[in-house]
């Protein structure tokens, strides 16, 4: 699409230069317009190169015979994958749950939850 504004703006000013009587504006014209020829070609060779990232190209050398000659003796090769299976279940016998303070024998929770001792009547 750029291609298309570039070709549209140089034919322009063509017409333009086309209309003026100065010599010393039309020949400033005449520059402007060459190096937008030139910003163009250059352009035109970026499109081009991109273009040629999106085509697919077929390679003349076979997969196998490039993994085989061009193997790289530093780089690992792919893991050998992994046979995935439910590890089996191993019963432990349930044990008992302790508790995590032992209270004095000597004293007893009231109703705030203070320590209070025992009264022996």
């Amino acid at each position: 699409s750029s291609m298309v504004y570039y070709q549209g703006v140089i034919q322009q000013i063509q017409r333009h230069c086309q209309s003026i009587r100065n010599p010393t504006l039309k020949g400033k014209w005449h520059q402007v317009r060459q190096e937008l020829l030139e910003e163009f070609e250059q352009v035109k060779s970026i499109v081009n190169t991109l273009e040629s990232f999106k085509i697919d190209k077929p390679t003349d050398i076979p997969v196998s015979y490039q993994d085989e000659h061009f193997r790289d003796p530093i780089v690992w090769p792919p893991p050998v994958p992994a046979e995935h299976r439910v590890p089996p279940q191993i019963k432990r016998p349930n044990r008992e749950v302790k508790p995590l303070r032992r209270e004095l024998p000597g004293l007893q929770r009231g109703p705030v939850g203070r320590a209070q001792p025992i009264s022996k009547n």
